[in-house]
């Protein structure tokens, strides 16, 4: 269904992005696998400019995610639609943020749960880290306990305050759910609807619509090196300011140490934004060396290169017979 915004300078497709805005109204009744949504494509259709579950399934959850990179102050809103009561077998979560484009997988980020057993259904805002989710906030008590057909809008600032509206008259005439607040996770690689579902409801009962989202975040900053420590006398620990791209930090050649040409990296292993390096020879002790770096990238591709930074290998002995040992001073 194509609904138009005032505030909208510019409608674009889902493949563009335009204004650091993203639109998708699904009104091109393409085949769900011919758009950029990732995920189970057969189990959803796009049927009179309306997304779908269409499933053939008995009995389960399906989901689709959209790359969308947003940082921590970002706008989202959407039109759902289920025919018929929710439950706790028949349900939709809208998952707001994602580190994991497979929302049926272990994640972290945040989602809206529409539907639960009973008269009191209401909008639940959960933040997910891996398999366990927390309850932040409930909405209206009642407010989606029968055939829920509704806008939301959610905005969440810089610091980690929520709101979430609702609009059962899809008129732009909203209402506060509720407000809550929390930061756990700042940054988010995805948006997704995933739909829990029983045999009698798999076909054209759950519907998601008119996805705007803004402003999103385009990462252009390169890492920047923030540690360096000595593990023992043959690694290096590296920490950077975001996640590393693991191809391009397991390229050994890209580590050298400088006056050292012999002893050379033999294995990088990265961890989210940190880097191990094992070389071939020991450090020399009390020594400053320079540790130099060609080329090192985080995971959307954004390189910095010719970073170098020094670092000491400090070798402490086990004290002996003999030895004066200092624990407290008391200067005058």
């Amino acid at each position: 269904m194509k609904r138009f915004f005032a505030f909208i300078l510019t409608i674009y497709s889902v493949s563009s992005v335009y204004s650091q805005e993203l639109v998708d109204n699904f009104d091109t009744n393409l085949p769900i696998n011919a758009t950029k949504w990732l995920g189970e494509h057969d189990a959803f259709s796009i049927i009179n400019e309306e997304l779908t579950l269409n499933s053939s399934a008995a009995n389960a959850k399906n989901y689709l995610s959209l790359p969308v990179t947003t940082a921590d102050s970002t706008n989202w809103s959407f039109d759902i639609k289920y025919l018929g009561n929710p439950s706790s077998a028949n349900k939709m979560k809208v998952h707001l943020m994602s580190d994991n484009s497979n929302l049926l997988e272990p994640l972290n980020g945040y989602y809206l749960l529409i539907g639960e057993s009973g008269s009191n259904d209401a909008i639940k805002l959960y933040r997910q880290s891996g398999t366990q989710s927390t309850l932040l906030a409930t909405g209206i008590i009642g407010n989606i306990a029968m055939q829920p057909n509704l806008s939301i809008k959610v905005t969440r600032d810089a610091i980690g305050n929520w709101y979430v509206f609702s609009d059962k008259t899809k008129s732009d005439d909203y209402t506060l759910e509720f407000t809550a607040f929390d930061n756990t996770f700042p940054h988010s690689n995805y948006f997704g609807w995933t739909v829990h579902y029983t045999t009698s409801n798999k076909s054209n009962k759950f519907f998601f619509d008119n996805l705007h989202i803004s402003p999103l975040h385009q990462d252009t900053i390169p890492p920047s090196l923030t540690n360096v420590i000595t593990l023992n006398n043959k690694q290096l620990e590296l920490t950077f300011t975001e996640k590393i791209d693991p191809i391009v930090s397991q390229n050994i050649n890209n580590f050298h140490l400088v006056g050292y040409p012999s002893n050379s990296v033999l294995n990088s292993a990265v961890n989210d934004n940190t880097i191990i390096l094992t070389f071939t020879d020991t450090f020399p002790p009390f020594t400053t060396l320079q540790l130099q770096i060609d080329s090192i990238a985080d995971t959307s591709k954004n390189y910095n290169h010719n970073l170098t930074t020094p670092f000491i290998h400090y070798v402490y002995k086990q004290a002996t017979f003999g030895d004066v040992l200092l624990n407290e001073l008391y200067p005058d």
